[in-house]
């Protein structure tokens, strides 16, 4: 869904909870979240890493009518 937005220009799954290094390696401006997005210590530390650097994390809603993780 995000990779048919026009101004989405990569989008790129993570299959490790370290996010730190896709963000610097892709020069992220924006990381987009789950609305399950929690605040697990490997969560805060991206966060702070995005803050640190004038970056923004976008905390994508979740859609009603639909079941949810966990």
């Amino acid at each position: 869904m995000l990779k048919a937005l026009s101004c989405v220009d990569i989008v790129r799954p993570y299959h490790e909870l370290e996010y730190v290094s896709g963000c610097r390696g892709l020069d992220a401006d924006i990381f987009v979240i789950g609305a399950d997005w929690g605040a697990k210590p490997h969560n805060i530390v991206v966060e702070t890493y995005l803050r640190a650097n004038g970056k923004k994390s976008f905390k994508f809603p979740t859609t009603q009518g639909l079941p949810q993780p966990g």
